[in-house]
């Protein structure tokens, strides 16, 4: 039986008993104390009704900020993975500059130099040519040689 039928019953046991026996006032205050019983539920049922819906929000909204912070957890994880890799090209960076220099500084430099066709080179200054042996060697593993 659920709570509306079992005031409904209290109503109807409330009639007869007006109608049978002469309890009128104590059965008016009884009549009364029901009907104040049955808006109490009423205002209760809406309440749950409303916190139903305010934690159907709130889940909502919390399953919402877990994807967001799983997507951050990813981003976060890929950006810790390039920046290691970010360092690794620029230190392979640094030592190819420095073998460019120290190759600037071997015998072989006109010979690059003429290769490159770098018009820009002043073959006159021996040991400043990185640009070209770098130019050089990017053109050779272009083109796969």
């Amino acid at each position: 039986m659920t709570d509306k039928e079992a005031i409904d019953n209290l109503k109807n046991y409330i009639e007869c008993l007006m109608e049978d026996y002469g309890y009128y006032k104590d059965i008016v205050e009884f009549r009364d104390s029901v009907e104040h019983l049955e808006k109490s539920l009423k205002t209760q049922q809406a309440e749950i009704e409303k916190l139903r819906n305010n934690n159907k929000d709130l889940l909502r909204k919390l399953l919402n900020r877990v994807k967001e912070v799983k997507k951050l957890t990813r981003y976060s994880l890929y950006k810790k993975e390039f920046s290691t890799l970010n360092k690794k090209l620029k230190q392979k960076d640094k030592i190819i500059d420095e073998m460019a220099t120290y190759i600037a500084t071997l015998d072989i430099e006109e010979d690059i130099c003429e290769k490159t066709k770098n018009e820009h080179c002043d073959k006159m200054n021996f040991g400043e040519c990185e640009d070209c042996i770098k130019q050089y060697f990017e053109r050779k593993s272009e083109n796969g040689n």
